[in-house]
């Protein structure tokens, strides 16, 4: 089955981190025995080639990786024309590498989604959708306006699947008025790397934050909430792992805090390997987000056999297990705090090979990759 994925969102130089939740979906499926994958991501640069197009092929983790770069425009209509045009050579150039694709498969259906459903419907190809995007949610910043709403609409009908990461997503599509046929696929954890490993018991049960520290994942209230719980139970500490707006903020209270201090690490940005290892060196994941999709790091949590307190948004109680921690009924600073108590005294009913079975049952390459595949069966019997 040879397979071709677009993509509005991947790694690069400008955003090494950008859609690389869309590059994990891709290796999964890349390693598929029954899978030809080839993968095209388009850019505009300012500075573009001379004949507008430039692609450069890489064999990226096993994904055969082909990078279109198109000369930016000003215009929205050529902008708009050569991005398609971009996409079509892609298109062209694995019809002659692998043969024609049986599926595309559009991650992110603005604009790459767009473009996807033209060129479907042009090579005769059936295409679906893999969708992550947070502009549905209710509590989004981003607005769409009415050109986008009416493509993202036509997109969505015309594609063979809808996948979102949870039903969470799709009952905020639909609420929007984007009807289709939608199945549910979640993103994926490298449990080779994400797996339970012993800790020494005597030391402080360690509770771990990762985010971007924007104002969404309300990191300020969660030192709150856990200086609250460290005057009731000293034996705690916490690592902040990454980078963002809130992290300087954090950082003159613990400037001020010299107690509280002692009791919190700032590790800032790290590579994934490094997080898998602060992970396994963790007791529970800390999230107390204002709105979520499915985040990779509760996965990668529950993977790795710790527990995870989260504020109860997004898709996360899709997938919530009640022995797999704490989903939190409500926002306040004090429930969280409690939660910080309850899960650090009742550690050892949190078995950590329990979590890590199940997720890896859900969020492993070889089951999402097994997903993938049989959902592009079920669209080729179509």
């Amino acid at each position: 089955m040879k397979v071709v994925f677009f993509t509005s969102w991947y790694p690069n130089p400008d955003a090494p981190q950008h859609g690389d939740f869309i590059q994990r979906h891709a290796e999964a499926i890349a390693a598929h025995p029954e899978v030809e994958l080839g993968l095209i991501f388009v850019k505009a640069v300012k500075k573009g080639p001379s004949k507008h197009i430039e692609l450069r092929e890489e064999m990226v983790n096993g994904v055969l990786t082909l990078r279109v770069f198109y000369r930016h425009s000003i215009n929205p209509l050529l902008k708009a024309k050569r991005y398609r045009k971009a996409y079509e050579h892609g298109l062209e150039f694995f019809k002659h590498k692998i043969g024609k694709p049986d599926i595309i498969n559009a991650n992110v259906i603005w604009p790459s989604g767009i473009v996807a459903k033209r060129l479907a419907k042009k090579y005769k190809i059936p295409f679906v959708i893999t969708e992550h995007w947070s502009a549905y949610y209710p509590n989004s910043e981003i607005k769409l306006n009415f050109p986008q709403r009416f493509k993202i609409s036509n997109a969505v009908a015309a594609a063979k699947r809808v996948i979102t990461v949870s039903k969470y997503l799709e009952r905020c599509m639909v609420d929007m008025g984007f009807h289709g046929n939608y199945e549910q696929i979640p993103n994926v954890v490298n449990t080779s790397l994400f797996f339970p490993e012993m800790v020494a018991e005597d030391r402080d049960f360690t509770f771990v934050h990762i985010s971007n520290f924007t104002e969404n994942k309300r990191a300020v209230d969660i030192l709150e909430a856990f200086d609250l719980a460290l005057k009731q139970q000293p034996n705690l500490s916490l690592k902040f792992i990454g980078e963002g707006p809130e992290l300087n903020e954090i950082k003159e209270i613990l400037a001020e805090e010299p107690e509280l201090s002692k009791k919190v690490k700032l590790h800032g940005s790290i590579n994934h390997d490094a997080v898998a290892k602060e992970l396994r060196s963790s007791d529970a994941l800390l999230l107390f987000s204002k709105y979520e999709g499915l985040p990779c790091v509760i996965l990668e949590a529950w993977c790795t056999g710790i527990p995870v307190i989260s504020t109860n948004v997004g898709g996360i109680k899709d997938y919530f297990q009640h022995d797999s921690g704490i989903l939190l009924q409500g926002e306040s600073i004090e429930e969280l705090s409690h939660a910080i108590l309850e899960i650090a005294k009742a550690q050892e009913t949190y078995d950590s090979t329990k979590i890590s079975d199940y997720a890896k049952g859900q969020f492993s390459n070889k089951s999402i990759a097994k997903q993938f595949f049989g959902l592009y069966q079920r669209v080729l019997k179509d």
